[in-house]
């Protein structure tokens, strides 16, 4: 069986192709000029059969950027690719003949990072993998849970898991869904690049590295949001690990996570009868969201919940 995970953003298109136990993947760049739902389901269809190999494609998972609607069968508002309203998975089925899946992209890279967490933990001589949080910190800071047996955690309304939006300890600054002193105002890319005065994320984490204090600052500030965040999740959730995921998680790399890992380990919320659960850094790179897609339609398509 071939499935295949297309993560859908406004400037490119990542794939995945899972056959069997092997795992294979390569970009597909998504021009500004075909961002129309006519151009997004040709570009998916490209690099779906692109990165199958010329294999039949079986099913197919697709991950995007946006606000889904409860039942993953349409979207409802991806501004990066102009789409409203649109029942992508059906389309994209037409296009390709196969059964499609839907996630946004924060539970499709958790899908991949879980999986990722229980190959470790059966190489480490464990059963399962435990709760899965990943904090996907980028252009907003993106997020997803996956319970243990890999069920996504989406709540009654499909919102859960935007976890950018949980309040930390701030300033006041006010958040565009109408909060303060969201997680993503001090964690995400413009957030950290604001606080530290640089133009961007990664020259803010280039300026830390050289000791500028300002930008160390930011990072430091970012690092106790992160752990702010991790604090408020664990009486919620009690996640075995949490996955620093994304480009500036990528660039800030194991200074972040040993941050975050320091700030956990004062006084907090079930100090007294659990340690913090494990802080990672993804290893999946621009692929875990085409992965982690890939991941859903072949557990689907495998347990007979997944059909033309």
């Amino acid at each position: 069986m071939v499935a295949v995970g297309v993560d859908i953003g406004g400037s490119k298109v990542a794939a995945a192709a899972l056959t069997g136990p092997a795992r294979s993947w390569r970009e597909h760049g998504l021009r500004p000029d075909t961002a129309t739902t006519a151009g997004v389901v040709a570009a998916i269809r490209a690099a779906a059969l692109a990165v199958a190999g010329g294999d039949p494609v079986d099913a197919v998972g697709l991950s995007v950027a946006g606000w889904l609607s409860a039942d993953r069968r349409r979207v409802v508002h991806a501004a990066n690719l102009g789409l409203r309203d649109v029942p992508l998975p059906d389309l994209v089925a037409a296009a390709l003949d196969c059964p499609v899946v839907m996630e946004n992209d924060g539970n499709a890279a958790a899908v991949a990072e879980a999986v990722r967490a229980a190959a470790d933990a059966v190489a480490a001589g464990r059963t399962g993998a435990g709760t899965v949080v990943v904090l996907a910190l980028g252009t907003g800071v993106g997020g997803g849970v996956v319970l243990p047996g890999g069920t996504v955690l989406t709540g009654d309304g499909g919102l859960a898991g935007e976890l950018g939006h949980l309040p930390v300890p701030g300033d006041g600054r006010p958040c565009v869904c109408g909060g303060l002193d969201c997680l993503e105002l001090y964690a995400s890319g413009p957030g950290l690049a604001a606080a530290a005065g640089t133009p961007d994320a990664r020259a803010a984490v280039a300026a830390a590295g050289r000791g500028d204090p300002r930008a160390a600052a930011a990072l430091r500030a970012a690092a106790a949001a992160l752990a702010a965040a991790v604090r408020i999740l664990q009486p919620v959730l009690d996640p075995a690990r949490v996955v620093l995921a994304g480009s500036v998680a990528e660039g800030a790399g194991p200074p972040l996570r040993d941050a975050v890992t320091a700030a956990l380990a004062g006084p907090g919320p079930l100090a007294a009868v659990a340690a913090p659960p494990e802080i990672s850094l993804s290893t999946l790179g621009p692929y875990a969201c085409a992965i982690g897609a890939a991941e859903l339609a072949a557990g689907r398509k495998r347990r007979g919940l997944l059909r033309a």
